[in-house]
C-alpha cells in the first residue's frame, strides 16, 4: 500500500515524482525520454552541447561583435554556439516560442554559478533583461529575457529592473548588420519607470541569442546615454556563429 504524505510540501514533491513515472520528461534536442538524474537535456544531448570555451570574459568573440561603438562592453560571456541547422538550436526555440523558458533558464543558471567563482558578476549593480514590445509577449505569455534575467538573479540576487522598454518594430531577419543597429535603435526607449542611475556603477544586460549584436549596442547606448560613467556587461544563453 502506497502511503501520501500528508504536509503540502512533501504531497508536492511525490506528485511531481510520480507524473515523471507515468509521464518521464524529454530532453528538448532529442527529445527522448530523459533518466532519473537527468536534468534539462539527457546526458548525450548535453555532452554535444556547443559550449563556447571562454576563458577571458573581458576580451573575447562576444567583444568583437559588439565592438560597433567606442564605448566597450566591460564584460561578456554565452553559453553555447547557436547553429540553425544543430538540434541544439531547439533550446532557443523551446526557451523562445515554445514556452519552454525553463529550458534556457536551467542552463543559464549554471553556467551563472560558473561564472560567480570566476568574479564575473563582481560589482554589478542591476541586471536588466532586454525587452521586446508588449504584442510579442502577449502572444508568447513571456519575454524570455526576463525569464532568464531571473535565472541568474537567483544565483547571485542581483535585482532585476525594468529599465529598457521596446517599442513595435519591424523584424532583424534579412536585415544587414547596418540595418539591423539603425532598426534596433529606434525600437527601444527607456522606461517611464526606469530608476535613476547615478549611483549605478555596472548594468548587466541579459539577452537570449546574440546575432549581429544589433539589439544588445542599442540598450548599451540607451544606458550609457543616461549614464555615460555607467559600465555595461552581457551574458546570454547563446551566440549566433556567424560563419
Amino acid at each position: 500500500m502506497i502511503m501520501m504524505p500528508t504536509d503540502f510540501t512533501s504531497l508536492r514533491t511525490w506528485v511531481s515524482e510520480l507524473v515523471d513515472v507515468v509521464m518521464p520528461p524529454v530532453c528538448p534536442v532529442c527529445g527522448k525520454a530523459m533518466l532519473p538524474g537527468e536534468r534539462t537535456l539527457c546526458l548525450q544531448c548535453r555532452f554535444e552541447l556547443p559550449r563556447i570555451a571562454i576563458s577571458d570574459f573581458t576580451d573575447n568573440e562576444i567583444h568583437t561583435r559588439l565592438a560597433m561603438t567606442a564605448r566597450p562592453i566591460t564584460r561578456a560571456s554565452s553559453v553555447f554556439h547557436y547553429l540553425p541547422a544543430s538540434p541544439h538550436s531547439r533550446i532557443v526555440l523551446a526557451t523562445k516560442y515554445a514556452r519552454r523558458p525553463d529550458v534556457g533558464c536551467s542552463l543559464l543558471a549554471e553556467h551563472a554559478r560558473t561564472l560567480m567563482s570566476q568574479g564575473f558578476f563582481d560589482g554589478i549593480d542591476m541586471i536588466v533583461p532586454v525587452p521586446v514590445h508588449w504584442i510579442k509577449r502577449l502572444r508568447r505569455g513571456y519575454n524570455q529575457s526576463e525569464e532568464l534575467a531571473r535565472a541568474v538573479s537567483s544565483v547571485t540576487s542581483i535585482p532585476v529592473i525594468s529599465l529598457i522598454s521596446a517599442r513595435r518594430h519591424g523584424t532583424q531577419t534579412h536585415r544587414s548588420a547596418s540595418l539591423r543597429l539603425d532598426n534596433a535603435r529606434s525600437a527601444f526607449h527607456v522606461s517611464p519607470t526606469a530608476p535613476d542611475l547615478a549611483d549605478a556603477s555596472h548594468i548587466l544586460l541579459i539577452d537570449d541569442v546574440i546575432t549581429t549584436g544589433a539589439t544588445l549596442i542599442a540598450c548599451r547606448d540607451i544606458i550609457h546615454a543616461l549614464s555615460p560613467a555607467t559600465a555595461v556587461s552581457v551574458l546570454t544563453l547563446a551566440l549566433t556563429r556567424l560563419r
